[in-house]
């Protein structure tokens, strides 16, 4: 139950083809689109990488397989090469035990990795790890301060309450003098970091 919420917020989705187009244009164009990105992806490109995981995570009915053990393959390349993204989509991984063993532990480690980059998504899911005590250390001023950080990116999305709700009730558990500091240190995070904030995924 402590997780759902993650679950939810975390999934994945991949757009492909274009609306519009006949069924036979379609398959044609599919099959040549992840004969590329496949081409990109062996190459090293990180963003193809990605895109190649989130491609198994999701399958494609009879054109694309779905196979969650390569696609946490395809995100580990892209989370080994420093793409927030990538390393958003293995903690994931992680968290819900898609294409490796489950461990809370290291979900968190990849979290900050992407959440220190500016990945919101990554930064709320740190947060509620930090206020649930899952894989990490039951710190409530070390969750109201990543989800502070999170919220400006959430706004007018639908997870925007869960980022207020998950903050105001670490809020609560604090005294006025460490809230005070965990909103210091998240002021000083927005200042020293001019693009935070504004909801990029990678």
């Amino acid at each position: 139950m402590r997780t759902q919420f993650i679950r939810v917020f975390g999934a994945l989705a991949l757009l492909v083809g274009a609306a519009g187009i006949s069924a036979q244009s379609a398959d044609w164009k599919t099959a040549q689109y992840y004969a590329n990105l496949t081409k990109q992806a062996a190459s090293g490109d990180a963003i193809a990488q990605n895109d190649l995981g989130a491609a198994y995570a999701a399958g494609d009915g009879g054109n694309w397989p779905k196979d969650e053990v390569r696609a946490f393959g395809w995100f580990s390349r892209a989370a080994e090469q420093g793409l927030a993204l990538a390393q958003k989509n293995v903690a994931l991984a992680y968290l819900n035990g898609k294409g490796v063993l489950q461990d809370h532990r290291q979900a968190a480690a990849w979290f900050r990795k992407g959440a220190e980059q500016g990945n919101v998504e990554a930064q709320y899911n740190l947060g509620v790890l930090y206020y649930t005590g899952d894989g990490v250390p039951q710190e409530y001023a070390e969750s109201y301060f990543w989800l502070d950080i999170a919220a400006p990116g959430m706004l007018g999305s639908a997870n925007q309450k869960w980022v207020s709700n998950y903050r105001d009730a670490a809020a609560a558990k604090l005294t006025p003098e460490i809230l005070l500091q965990a909103q210091e240190r998240a002021r000083k995070w927005f200042e020293d970091r001019p693009q935070s904030g504004k909801g990029r995924p990678d």
